[in-house]
């Protein structure tokens, strides 16, 4: 399912705020 994907993918950046590719409890 693509558009999942999509959506994971746009939380992730919202959540990876220093775009290392990783959520730490420090973002």
């Amino acid at each position: 399912d693509t558009d999942s994907e999509e959506e994971l993918k746009e939380a992730f950046k919202v959540f990876d705020k220093d775009q290392n590719g990783f959520i730490s409890a420090a973002e």
